[in-house]
């Protein structure tokens, strides 16, 4: 769905939420929808959305029915928007049209009451889509996009920091040798007055020049303080980007970590993976159909973090956990159960060889890995 919100759709003003109006509560892959577009797209995504209820007749005898039962439409939308507000935090009540599904056919044409709401619904849902903004679509693709932008100019703007120092570094140095070319005017001005004073021509001269370099001082100085008040502007912008980053980061590990907790999985920060433990021991192919009924798999290991994860779930176990890691499919040749690649290993001494087809194991008391029979039950960890 993200990828055709951002490459096609771009933009909207108006997200219609249809719900079957002979239903009471909110299904669940609707449910896991709503959390997605609100982590994409923020607090704002619900200024934007109309609730549509279908399947709403209103044939006489369904009218009096539901003002009969006081289940009418405003009972409708009441309950709707008090469930959207206790599971989303929403701050307002959102608008709602009822459409009957059966207006249109032809059994229906000729009963007026029908028509003329089928209309008036219509209507109003046209006049509550234009009073909407237009809305721009992202996608969390765009968030990771934002992210590496502002790594880049945050590079840009350390190297011109360099470049301002060390322009800074030359004003000092010319600063200094002006300093010291008026020390030396000094010293030969104090010479002067003691050995002759009819040199005051000569004294006029010397004063002129040293005032000449106390000017190029006081601008040389007032260039410092400019390269100066660029520096702490570049840091302030540095700052900003730095603080902007965290909160896109942020943002990321929010969007992942609500990802794993919607199918009842754990988060892990440090690796990023989203993980569930089978505590029952099981064979190797059990606990993998396991894992496959939450449309996860046993576990595939990366790198030394993700080892470090499962070794700290077996030993708190307190026993050898079952991995993805097998050579079911030619003896000898170990792959993923995920098909991911085989990169990092971990093996007890050697890769183990002979004998049976063999899936491995995590030792509970180091994290080493070794080859069992794929009948021994033992724990295991799932990866989504």
């Amino acid at each position: 769905m993200v990828h055709f919100l951002k490459d096609t759709v771009k933009t909207t003003n108006t997200f219609l939420l249809l719900f079957n109006g002979q239903q009471d509560r909110i299904d669940k892959s609707l449910q896991q929808m709503l959390r997605e577009l609100q982590a994409l797209f923020g607090e704002t995504i619900w200024l934007n959305i109309i609730l549509c209820f279908t399947f709403w007749p209103y044939d006489k005898t369904s009218i009096a029915r539901r003002n009969s039962t006081g289940k009418t439409e405003t009972w409708k939308i009441n309950d709707f928007n008090l469930a959207l507000q206790d599971k989303y935090g929403i701050k307002k009540n959102l608008s709602a049209v009822f459409i009957d599904s059966y207006a249109r056919k032809d059994f229906s044409l000729g009963d007026k009451t029908q028509q003329l709401y089928f209309e008036t619904e219509m209507e109003k849902l046209w006049n509550l889509t234009n009073n909407f903004q237009s809305f721009p679509l992202r996608t969390i693709q765009d968030v990771l996009e934002e992210v590496y932008d502002l790594r880049g100019e945050n590079g840009q703007l350390k190297l011109d920091i360099q470049q301002l120092e060390s322009d800074l570094k030359e004003k000092e140095r010319k600063i200094q040798s002006q300093q010291d070319s008026i020390s030396k005017l000094n010293s030969n001005l104090i010479e002067k007055e003691r050995t002759v004073e009819s040199c005051e021509s000569d004294l006029k001269e010397k004063e002129r020049k040293i005032q000449s370099q106390q000017d190029s001082i006081s601008k040389l100085n007032s260039e410092l303080k400019e390269k100066e008040w660029k520096i702490q502007s570049q840091q302030d912008s540095i700052s900003k980007l730095n603080s902007d980053l965290r909160e896109k980061e942020r943002t990321v590990e929010s969007y992942k970590s609500n990802v794993c907790q919607s199918n009842s999985f754990n988060y892990d920060m440090g690796t990023g993976i989203c993980y569930k433990i089978i505590k029952e021991p099981l064979s190797w192919d059990d606990a993998r159909e396991r894992c496959r009924g939450w449309n996860a798999d046993l576990i595939s290991i990366h790198s030394q973090q993700e080892n470090n994860l499962v070794f700290s779930i077996a030993k708190r176990l307190g026993r050898q956990t079952w991995i993805g890691l097998n050579d079911q499919a030619q003896e000898g040749s170990f792959v993923w159960a995920d098909k991911s690649s085989v990169e990092y290993k971990n093996w007890h001494y050697q890769i183990p060889n002979g004998g049976r087809s063999k899936c491995v194991c995590v030792w509970y008391t180091d994290g080493i890995w070794d080859g069992h029979g794929c009948n021994y039950k033992k724990p295991s960890v799932c990866k989504l």
